[in-house]
């Protein structure tokens, strides 16, 4: 389990991040994205993206992502994997 820690103005704060065009290919993973759980990230799509790769994609703390026209092709396992997030349009 994480400790949270008391949000103050040194507390980063993602908000509203868009990732668009991209093709990956052959990674060992298909990436990890990770907020703090005291200041989730809010926002962030993937927009015409591709990604293959060894093993899926996991996201720790998160609010409204969204897989617009994406996808994630895993090799192994779940091609996503979530804690504490909120993720919409990956089929």
């Amino acid at each position: 389990m994480e400790t949270t820690e008391p949000v103050n103005v040194r507390t980063p704060q993602m908000k509203n991040i868009l990732i668009r065009n991209v093709t990956i290919t052959d990674c060992p993973n298909a990436g990890i994205i990770r907020a703090l759980p005291e200041a989730p990230l809010d926002g962030l799509t993937f927009s015409n993206v591709t990604i293959s790769a060894s093993t899926g994609m996991t996201i720790y703390h998160a609010r409204n992502v969204l897989f617009e026209n994406s996808s994630i092709t895993a090799a192994r396992g779940e091609k996503l994997m979530t804690y504490d997030a909120t993720v919409t349009g990956l089929k």
